[in-house]
């Protein structure tokens, strides 16, 4: 149900009603607020926060995501400066809003500044984030070479959100000898699932190898498995489409 709006005003009610909220009620807000793609409410819930003082690790990730999901990459980047090199989560978040704005220099800048595994001593399932977050910085930007070297240097094995983000990529630079190798991977780590399928299916009629797409498809099709369809909303004026 598509009630992001009506979470929005009943957080204002609560700061009106003086019924002080904590970091899951702004957490919850501010994803509210990215699903609205509304920069101004954004604005309006950080300075809730820090009039409150609930500012803590997972308030400001979702703050600095918030921030990327609206564009505004300079307040994601002016938040996390002040925030400082302590927090895993919202370093890891800066890294993701920097790739899927095409932004990769600067990703790489922020990874190599805090030297993630010198400077937090974070557990390996903090550094398996950041290692996603490269890897698809890498392959977005067609260093797909670079890209299978990395996951074969990491110190410890791939999982499918890896070779699932190298195996698209593959498909969108045309390379279709990698693509299959991930694709290989893929099948050994888990049970297809319905993305993986239609990757795999448009991989294949793009080498027009329609035959094999079909047969795809076809799993999808006897699965009942379908694509779920995407949701955007666009702020014009006062009022989202």
């Amino acid at each position: 149900m598509d009630l992001h709006a009506n979470a929005i005003e009943v957080f204002k009610t609560m700061c009106s009603s003086e019924i002080f909220p904590n970091s899951f009620t702004f957490s919850s807000a501010l994803k509210a607020g990215g699903n609205l793609v509304s920069i101004k409410q954004g604005r309006c819930i950080h300075a809730c926060g820090i009039k409150y003082g609930v500012m803590d690790e997972f308030t400001n990730s979702s703050l600095l995501d918030k921030y990327a999901q609206c564009g505004v990459l300079e307040d994601s980047r002016k938040l996390f400066d002040e925030i400082g090199s302590e927090e895993i989560v919202s370093l890891n978040t800066m890294i993701t809003a920097y790739a899927q704005h095409g932004q990769g220099r600067e990703a790489l800048d922020i990874y190599i500044y805090y030297d993630a595994r010198a400077k937090f001593g974070a557990k390996p399932c903090y550094f398996r984030v950041s290692f996603v977050c490269l890897q698809s910085l890498r392959t977005r930007a067609g260093f797909l070479d670079r890209g299978k070297l990395f996951i074969d240097s990491m110190p410890f094995e791939a999982d499918a959100s890896i070779w699932t983000i190298f195996l698209a990529a593959c498909k969108l630079h045309g390379n279709f000898e990698l693509a299959q190798l991930a694709r290989k991977k893929l099948d050994g780590i888990l049970c297809e699932d319905n993305s993986t399928l239609v990757l795999v299916s448009k991989m294949f009629s793009k080498e027009g190898k329609w035959d094999d797409a079909e047969k795809e498809r076809n799993k999808i099709s006897s699965d009942g498995m379908r694509k779920e369809p995407g949701l955007s909303w666009v702020q014009i004026a006062e009022a989202f489409a």
